[in-house]
């Protein structure tokens, strides 16, 4: 009987086995590898998503709250203070142009004025700073106070039309740098109106 490693052929062919299933192996490993990583940023944009989704949803109920409050502060006149953005009316009324939202536990909502959109990948805009969201980890709040933990996501509040008396559209973007490169960014629609108007 002969034995078939010893045939030169035969080592031949082995030797060629070898670097096929080789070969084989190392393509199904990179294939792998590439899904995970895949699977592993679409985990981490779906996270960020939800987290921004919410934000913006904070976002557009302080605008409600803003509303809301000026309701009250103003129900002498609910028809031309209702868009008031300081505590006397009539002073600086809710304009078309971009704003931050300043909220706490303690004070009512607020818009402060700012200079323009949100644009993270222009990384020597200044104004990107004016919508960075912290944390305050004593109580989980969000705000824009720089005191608290930093986060990765940035609010603004556009105000696209305001119908006096009657009605504001506005839009909530809140955008992040998705794996600190590209843009991302949820936007959510808010219309005011001013339905006390009707009672």
């Amino acid at each position: 009987m002969v034995n078939k490693l010893q045939n030169p052929k035969n080592r031949g062919f082995l030797l060629v086995e070898a670097m096929i299933s080789i070969t084989i192996l190392l393509m199904v490993s990179a294939t792998a590898i590439t899904l995970l990583i895949y699977a592993n940023q679409a985990i981490h944009f779906n996270a960020h998503s939800l987290e921004a989704s919410w934000i913006a949803q904070e976002g557009a109920n302080g605008l409600r709250g803003l509303r809301d409050t000026n309701w009250i502060r103003f129900s002498y006149d609910k028809e031309n203070c209702w868009t008031e953005i300081t505590d006397t009316c009539p002073t600086t009324q809710i304009a078309e142009g971009f704003y931050r939202l300043e909220t706490s536990l303690t004070d009512p909502p607020a818009l402060v004025s700012t200079a323009a959109a949100i644009d993270l990948e222009n990384r020597t805009l200044l104004s990107n700073n004016d919508y960075r969201i912290y944390k305050d980890e004593t109580d989980g709040s969000l705000s824009h106070d720089s005191a608290n933990e930093e986060t990765i996501y940035y609010r603004s509040i556009e105000i696209i039309d305001v119908i006096a008396g009657e009605r504001i559209d506005a839009n909530v973007t809140v955008a992040w740098l998705e794996s600190g490169q590209q843009q991302r960014d949820i936007q959510l629609p808010v219309i005011l109106t001013n339905y006390q108007l009707e009672e």
